[in-house]
């Protein structure tokens, strides 16, 4: 009888060096608990800076890109047939004209430019244009090119057909900006406040959300122009 009596109580000696207490299982909870809040809380500041600055270097680089496509368009522009009611810069390359689907002067101007060879922006019902004439608008989609082909075989219609492409949904306005002086700068909403001038530039700005970017694309040369920001 000695025997099973010293067994049992060895073994109840184990199970009681193994166990937990009550109060150490609750303040392991409680640790545990509070370090996964803080992961929690981590991650998702982690989530909204990184989408913060995705959104950001997007728009950024969206608003580069349009940037350097106006650039590169507009100072090799080639217009060989002038718009109707339009106003020409120096070297007849970029005009201030309705656009085509109004046909009246007395509607809003807008900078037109000349594409000479094909781009894969300007994709007609015939297929890729061997040329086209472009008016900069910006709307309630964003900034959009309404164009026409300049050689388009006519079938049915002796009108020409006119597209519109939208190129950034982000752009609200575009400011026209004249060269006063060497040192002053002025701008302006409407480019029939200075009907007889030709702006030195103009000036794209970009919005989304809390985002804003401006871009400024000149029609000349300049050594300093520093408005973008």
């Amino acid at each position: 009888m000695i025997f099973p009596q010293k067994s049992v109580f060895a073994f109840s000696g184990k199970e009681k060096r193994d166990a937990f207490t009550l109060v150490e299982v609750l303040l392991a909870l409680s640790i545990s608990s509070v370090i996964m809040v803080g992961c929690v809380a981590l991650m998702f500041d982690m989530i909204n800076i990184v989408e913060h600055f995705e959104r950001g270097w997007s728009l950024r680089s969206h608003a580069d890109g349009i940037e350097k496509f106006l650039r590169l368009r507009i100072s090799t522009s080639k217009i060989s047939e002038a718009p109707s009611n339009g106003r020409a810069n120096s070297s007849k390359t970029i005009y201030l004209a309705p656009d085509p689907q109004s046909g009246s002067s007395q509607n809003d101007k807008f900078i037109c430019f000349g594409i000479p060879a094909d781009h894969p922006l300007l994709l007609s019902q015939t297929g890729f244009s061997s040329g086209a004439t472009c008016y900069l608008e910006c709307g309630d989609d964003g900034l959009s090119l309404i164009w026409t082909i300049r050689e388009e075989k006519k079938t049915i219609s002796s009108e020409k057909s006119i597209y519109k492409t939208v190129i950034s949904p982000w752009v609200k306005q575009i400011g026209y900006i004249y060269e006063d002086d060497e040192t002053r700068w002025e701008e302006e909403d409407d480019p029939e406040n200075r009907s007889d001038e030709f702006p030195s530039a103009i000036k794209l700005y970009f919005k989304r959300g809390d985002e804003e970017f401006s871009r400024v694309i000149p029609f000349m040369d300049f050594t300093d122009f520093q408005i973008s920001n």
